[in-house]
This record gives structure tokens, sequence and C-alpha cells, in this order.
């Protein structure tokens, strides 16, 4: 048996090395997803219902038994579409050591990921739900008549701190003008005048003259 030259060998180990980079990736890729999916779970649900309380004049609010089917009936589509397709991803794509199923499986992963959320897509309810958790996150009003966050009040806010800061500059600013004009000034600091009369100045008050 001919034994492999080292360029032979490198060759290999490259391929090989290059095969578990795109299996760890696509299984990296894949997993992504379920996990966005458990967090939905466990932090939806909370999130969803104290939004209706706050936000109660909202027309998709408005009936919440009605928003809140919307909620678990896309969630529980999303979870059953990633585990059939997770498994059918792994199975045909990715578990094979082919460079063409490798590097297919990131589209079907998209496809799959895009699937799960389909549902979302076509529920005001649970949509205005996020919008309005993510401005309340940032710091931000809820615009009820532009149904967006008031960006306004973030550009308020952001002037209202550039003026605090000036303010304080001045304050520090001016407590140092203070603080230089109550203290005694030097021989060095007086003008060149009053420096050079200053010895005369002296001898008159000591002699009277």
């Amino acid at each position: 048996m001919k034994a492999s030259s080292p360029y032979e060998t490198a060759a290999s180990r490259s391929l090989s090395a290059l095969h578990w980079c795109l299996f760890l990736l696509n299984l990296a890729l894949l997993l992504a997803p379920g996990f966005k999916i458990v967090q939905d779970w466990i932090n939806l649900p909370v999130d969803f219902s104290r939004v209706m309380l706050a936000f109660p004049d909202e027309p998709e609010f408005l009936d919440t038994k009605s928003a809140q089917k919307q909620m678990r009936g896309a969630l529980i589509f999303a979870a059953a579409v990633y585990v059939f397709g997770a498994f059918l991803c792994y199975e045909v794509f990715i578990k094979p050591k082919s460079f063409l199923t490798n590097l297919a499986a990131p589209l079907f992963i998209a496809f799959l990921s895009l699937t799960a959320e389909s549902p979302n897509f076509f529920l005001p309810a649970l949509d205005k739900a996020r919008a309005i958790q993510t401005c309340e996150n940032a710091g931000i009003s809820w615009d009820k008549k532009k149904n967006t966050c008031d960006l306004m009040q973030l550009e308020r806010k952001r002037l209202a701190e550039i003026k605090a800061q000036k303010k304080k500059a001045r304050q520090i600013k001016n407590k140092r003008t203070k603080k230089e004009k109550n203290a005694k000034p030097s021989l060095f600091l007086l003008p060149v005048k009053k420096a050079i009369l200053f010895p005369f100045y002296l001898k008159r008050r000591i002699f009277h003259v």
C-alpha cells in the first residue's frame, strides 16, 4: 500500500476541519431560532398582558381574550414548525457530511425561521405589543395618535441632558472665577507699573513721607 504524501495528509485534514466547521456552524444556526422561541414562550405572556393593562384604549387590545389566543396560537405554530423543520434539516442537510448539503443548510434554516415567524406578520395585537414593549425598554412613551414611539420625547431628553451638562460646566466655571477674584493677588500678579512703584509706596507708609 502506497503511503500518502504530506500534501495529501494536509489536504485531507483541511477538508475534515472544514467539514467540522460547517457542521458546527449549521448546528449553531439551527439552534438559534429554538432559543428565540423558548424565550418568547417565557417572556411574552407576562409582557403582553402587562402591555394590555397599560394600554387598555388601544383598539387591538379591546378584546383581550382574542389577543391572547392570537399570541398562543402564533407561539404554538412557531414551535411546531421549528421542531419538525429542525429535525428534517438535521437529518437531510447537516448530518450527511457533504459540501452541497452543508452549504444548503443555512438557506433551509433561514426559510424555516421565516416560516416559524410568519403568523406574527398577521397578528396586529402581538406586533403592537412588541413595539410598545420596545419603546418602554428604550424609555420612550407610545404615541397613540401615530401608533409609533414618540421620538420627539427622545430628542427632548437628549437636549435636556445637553442643557444640564452646559449648566453644570457654567457653574463650575463661575465658581472658579469667583475663587480667583477673592484670592489675594501676589506681587507677581500685579501690573508692571504697580510693581515698580510698590517700594516707594512702602517707604511712604513707613516714614510717613
